[in-house]
């Protein structure tokens, strides 16, 4: 989902023609049995706006993510499928208040990459190794370094500012260290524009968006070899901060996402391989609905706000049946929640509680 240095809403550029078909098939949540499993890495702070978030998962049943401590410096965690948690930090990695180590993406072997800001606030990029060692990169010309997800061969794909009058650019890194920048046709240069990887599966296709020079935002498809496909969900708006804005990406080349309306109202879409784009309504959504992870076999995991801004995560089955998602003490006010990150076989996230502090899940079947 929406990591650091991303801007908080981006979106739309040249269209590329794709069907949009309404996802008549979504049907209300039927009983279902879930399992919940909650968890807390060893110094999560306690306090508001502290805790454990887990933000991705594995085929093996390996969570990773990042935990706030009582002084809200970051660190990143892996959570093994038996459940011990071991805690991280990268090397250089800042030690005050919002610096540290932050974590966006797993593969299948257990890798993980992410972000750590050091003491002057700048990013920077990192995999860390199944058995622990850490490599840390930035592209050539990198002011700040986002490295978004990882896939099987270990190739990572992200976005990184190159400085004022240059915008985000988009990069790869493959396994052996080469990376290489790229940028989408019509992506803007200023402030919060540019290209924003999000996700490379195994073939080393990413998707993810650009941001145009009226910070608008559109959604991108890049091949292996280097062909970009740009595309836009019929309904997204057309100002500022408005668009399509890709999130997630399985190996089948299935793209899901959201986009904001002219409104400024947030939908979930689901765009196929062949291009077809599918919007997704969750019953008792309010302003936003956010698909944010599909894995192989199809099914969708994400989030809404109801229409008292509280939190409550789906999970979309092939056939369109939509099951609520709610952690068993989650909070029920404005900001507080459950939050759905990513799914595999199992589903991942955390949840805020009460007292604003945020706790691991994993949902099981």
């Amino acid at each position: 989902m929406q990591r650091f240095f991303q801007p908080t809403f981006v979106l739309s550029a040249a269209a590329i023609s794709c069907g949009l078909a309404l996802a008549q098939s979504d049907k209300p949540a039927a009983p279902t049995s879930v399992t919940f499993t909650t968890f807390d890495a060893p110094g999560a702070g306690t306090g508001p706006g502290q805790g454990t978030s887990a933000f991705c998962i594995n085929s093996t049943g390996v969570v990773a993510g990042d935990y706030d401590d009582a002084k809200n410096v970051n660190h990143g965690f892996l959570r093994a499928s038996n459940g011990v948690v071991t805690t991280f930090d990268v090397a250089g990695a800042g030690k005050r208040r919002h610096e540290g180590t932050l974590v966006n993406g797993i593969n299948t072997k257990g890798e993980i990459t992410g972000v750590y800001i050091d003491a002057k606030r700048k990013g920077h990029g990192f995999i860390r190794r199944a058995e622990g060692s850490i490599v840390k990169f930035d592209p050539t010309g990198s002011r700040s370094t986002n490295a978004s997800s990882i896939n099987t061969a270990g190739d990572v794909a992200g976005f990184y500012y190159a400085g004022a009058g240059h915008g985000d650019r988009g990069f790869v890194r493959a396994a052996n260290g080469t990376i290489t920048s790229f940028d989408v046709s019509g992506a803007g240069t200023g402030a919060n524009q540019g290209t924003f990887p999000q996700a490379i599966d195994k073939r080393g296709v990413i998707a993810g968006y650009y941001t145009d020079t009226s910070t608008v935002s559109h959604g991108f498809v890049r091949a292996a070899h280097g062909k970009i496909t740009t595309f836009d969900v019929s309904g997204a708006g057309s100002g500022g901060f408005q668009g399509s804005f890709p999130a997630g990406m399985n190996r089948a080349g299935v793209v899901v996402g959201y986009y904001i309306d002219g409104s400024n109202v947030t939908h979930a879409f689901e765009r196929a391989a062949d291009g077809t784009i599918t919007t997704i309504e969750v019953p008792g959504a309010g302003q936003a609905t956010l698909a944010v992870s599909v894995n192989s076999a199809g099914v969708i995991a994400g989030w809404f706000l109801d229409a008292n801004g509280v939190r409550h995560s789906f999970e979309r089955m092939a056939d369109g049946m939509i099951v609520q998602l709610d952690v068993p003490g989650a909070g029920t006010v404005a900001g507080q929640g459950t939050l759905a990150d990513a799914i595999a076989n199992e589903i991942t996230g955390y949840y805020v509680d009460a007292s604003g502090v945020s706790h691991g899940f994993i949902a099981a079947p």
